[in-house]
């Protein structure tokens, strides 16, 4: 034995160990390359002429190895085959398709695909039993491939003419929904062409008939198949033509949306010509005239049609269009407030007012500065676009993100300003235009009482945590550095119970003893204050989920809502209990 046989031997070995067995089609090829199928029949046939070793003959055996394979029984296979449509719902396999179970595929299993191509021979030549159809009937077979395969691509073509109103499908188009081209999909094209042939290649009808039933021939009308090719629909051409003349006239633009069905040109009609789709093939049909890849589904559009289109304001490129649509909502809004300092969600139809079903101007403004660096995904600006937006003075250069974070909130407060004339917003506002308050919009209230916290640290630590530009912008337009005057401070206050004796704002400490009272607390516990007397600012907070500030601004009048109250009540249960 030599060397070669052994390394052959180890190999079939170790595919024993993983799949318990030596049942090995003959093309089988490992991972590796190594072509052991082939090495495990060759054995076979060495066994059966003799020239095989005791010692090779003994350790194959010890891996399982079937010197004699039979084919499976007929109701193995059809055990296969029916757990293939109990899982699959069909009987629409691959000729290729091996399997184990049935319904996934294993190289190492059984031919289910030939096993079902020799059914249908079978079938053909009168040679399967009455009891053998009947059980693969059970199973929804398919004896005549060929009528199901015309089915498929009729159903196929209903699905383009649906979206596209003809059957003008180039000879080449590609599809596996109908609709979009799929270089691995049926050629329905040749397939229409096929057809076309059929019925134009006898004059004799009966002849025609039996290639192209009377049903099949009433099939493809439905849809509108057209037999003389050379009549080149024109006349659908001119009929839709006139619908997007007539909307033309009415709205003088063609800016159809894609969905978009009439009658008469210009009122939507569910059940009138697909005219939105019709435009977008047009567009399509003239980009093929000098793109390869539009040409695959689609025929060139004609000069002749491109400019009877072009009379009645056809917009070519769509993208341009959009563009140019866009930069006069952000030219507008660049002269109602002499700059480009966009909140990130102020979106607009007009430039002026928000609406949101309009253009977030933000965003839009960051796609132009991607498309100058040549950022991918994003188209190029071209000269004229750059000049539009110089003119309007376009940030190219976008400030770095914190500083960006500041001015969208300063902007959103200087609108509170103008129109409210102050700045003295509740803790919770939230707003979008920055006057009206909106919950889906940005925390108004939290970023002006944040800039008052850093105004105040910067007083003390004497740490620019907010810088001198930004307290003097903040100046300009009404900022209340210090929101509210507090009462001297003082040192003793008498009680019926007992004393408090601390350094506490008169304020803060009436704001302290309503919320006790409001809460149903006591004052004195064990002849001394309630510890909440105490908590400074970051216990209130952590303990209560309220500062000083708006513990003030909501209990320092005795008259304050309980709706406060009862928030903190049921967000601090057990502490509430322990101060009882």
């Amino acid at each position: 034995m030599t060397d070669n046989w052994y390394k052959m031997y180890e190999v079939a070995k170790n595919y024993y160990n993983k799949y318990q067995n030596l049942q090995i089609p003959a093309k089988y090829v490992t991972s590796d390359g190594i072509k052991i199928g082939a090495w495990i029949s060759n054995q076979r046939r060495n066994y059966k002429n003799k020239k095989l070793s005791e010692e090779q003959i003994k350790l194959l055996n010890s891996v399982g190895m079937v010197w004699k394979v039979e084919k499976q029984t007929w109701e193995e296979m059809y055990e296969l085959a029916s757990n293939y449509y109990k899982h699959h719902k069909n009987l629409k396999i691959n000729k290729k398709f091996i399997t184990k179970n049935g319904y996934d595929y294993d190289e190492n299993g059984l031919r289910l695909g030939i096993w079902i191509i020799e059914q249908r021979k079978s079938f053909k030549k009168n040679k399967i039993s009455k009891e053998r159809k009947e059980k693969l009937d059970e199973i929804k077979m398919i004896w005549d491939v060929n009528k199901n395969s015309w089915d498929k691509m009729y159903e196929l073509a209903s699905k383009y003419y649906a979206k596209n109103g003809n059957l003008k499908i180039p000879t080449h188009f590609k599809t596996k929904d109908g609709v979009s081209y799929d270089k691995n999909g049926y050629n329905l094209g040749l397939w229409i062409g096929n057809q076309r042939q059929i019925f134009n290649s006898s004059k004799d009808i009966r002849r025609r008939q039996q290639k192209l039933s009377p049903r099949r021939i009433f099939l493809l009308n439905d849809i509108g198949m057209i037999w003389d090719a050379s009549l080149d629909c024109d006349r659908r051409w001119d009929r839709m033509y006139k619908l997007a003349r007539n909307y033309y006239y009415r709205y003088k633009k063609l800016d159809i949306p894609v969905d978009f069905k009439t009658k008469n040109g210009y009122t939507y009609d569910k059940n009138g010509e697909k005219l939105g789709t019709w435009i977008q093939n047009q567009r399509r049909a003239y980009k093929a005239r000098t793109n390869p890849r539009y040409a695959k589904d689609v025929e060139p559009l004609s000069e002749q049609k491109e400019i009877e289109l072009e009379k009645i304001g056809m917009i070519w490129n769509i993208y341009d269009y959009k563009w140019y649509k866009n930069y006069e909502i952000v030219k507008n809004y660049y002269i109602n407030h002499g700059n480009l300092d966009v909140p990130t969600n102020f979106k607009t139809k007009d430039g002026i007012q928000f609406d949101e079903e309009g253009l977030n101007i933000y965003n839009w403004l960051s796609q132009q500065r991607k498309a100058i660096k040549g950022s991918k995904n994003v188209r190029k600006l071209n000269k004229q676009q750059i000049d539009l937006l110089n003119e309007i003075n376009m940030p190219w250069v976008s400030v770095n993100k914190s500083e960006e974070k500041w001015m969208r909130f300063y902007n959103l407060a200087k609108e509170y300003y103008q129109y409210h004339h102050n700045l003295d917003i509740e803790g919770k506002f939230i707003t979008v235009n920055g006057y009206e308050y909106d919950e889906k919009g940005e925390k108004l209230g939290r970023w002006i009482r944040t800039q008052r916290e850093k105004y105040k640290q910067r007083q003390k630590e004497d740490k620019k945590q907010i810088t001198d530009e930004q307290i003097n912008l903040l100046t300009q337009i009404g900022m209340i550095w210090q929101k509210i005057e507090r009462k001297p401070k003082f040192s003793t206050i008498d009680t019926r119970k007992g004393k408090i004796e601390d350094n506490i704002e008169y304020q803060e400490l009436v704001a302290k003893i309503n919320l006790l009272k409001i809460m149903g607390l006591p004052l004195i516990i064990d002849g001394k204050p309630n510890p909440i007397i105490y908590m400074s600012d970051r216990e209130l907070k952590s303990k209560l989920n309220i500062n000083i500030e708006d513990l003030i601004y909501n209990f320092y009048s005795e008259e304050k809502s309980e709706e406060v109250a009862k928030a903190i009540r049921k967000q601090n249960k057990t502490l509430i209990k322990r101060y009882k």
